[in-house]
């Protein structure tokens, strides 16, 4: 090696445990940004009373439906923007898709997922 110059070293990442864990949000965090704007929009078009909160839901074994419903949904999110993205993401996103949907046959797989949800009542 030359002065000056920096060794590179490459690292290829092993995906072949496929385990990911996204981390759940407590009572004790603070909301989400999302849902303090949506709180603020019901309430610019004429809501009151309102409640902008996250809903928690968890897919895994002993909720199914939840489970397959999530993964699906996900999956299909994915599929819809390959033609936004362009042909180079493709692959990454047949990948993507396919895990997701094989997540529910994975032992111990399970989907955390955390909508906002806004609630108000409003006079017409």
């Amino acid at each position: 090696m030359g002065l000056g110059q920096k060794r590179v070293r490459k690292i290829k990442p092993d995906n072949r445990a496929q385990k990911s864990v996204i981390r759940q949000p407590t009572n004790k965090e603070p909301l989400p940004d999302i849902a303090y704007r949506l709180g603020q929009l019901l309430e610019e078009v004429g809501f009151s009373n309102v409640k902008a909160l996250p809903l928690n839901l968890r897919g895994d074994a002993s909720n199914s439906f939840v489970f397959r419903g999530l993964t699906e949904v996900f999956a299909n999110i994915f599929e819809s923007v390959e033609q936004t993205l362009g042909p180079k993401l493709v692959p990454k996103i047949l990948i993507a898709t396919t895990w997701l949907r094989e997540l529910p046959a994975i032992e111990g797989g399970a989907i955390f997922y955390s909508p906002v949800v806004g609630r108000g009542t409003r006079n017409v």
